[in-house]
């Protein structure tokens, strides 16, 4: 299992490693968020880009947590 690390210490390690000229071959990021387990059911309108023009009126019910969500 990986470490968590918040947006903002990656940026730290970067600022870091270019001020200090060293040189960064990789730097892995997992997003935790992406795949958080919703408790409660969560529906939400078609996202934009992803409509089918044949249902109008189509609902997604999400299986997964998505960023930013409430």
């Amino acid at each position: 299992m990986s470490p968590v690390v918040k947006i903002a210490t990656g940026r730290l390690v970067l600022s870091v490693a270019v001020s200090k000229g060293w040189c960064l071959r990789q730097l892995d990021v997992q997003n935790a968020i992406l795949h958080g387990v919703l408790e409660k059911e969560v529906y939400m309108k078609q996202p934009p880009g992803f409509e089918r023009t044949d249902s109008v009126q189509l609902i997604c019910k999400l299986d997964k947590a998505t960023y930013g969500l409430k």
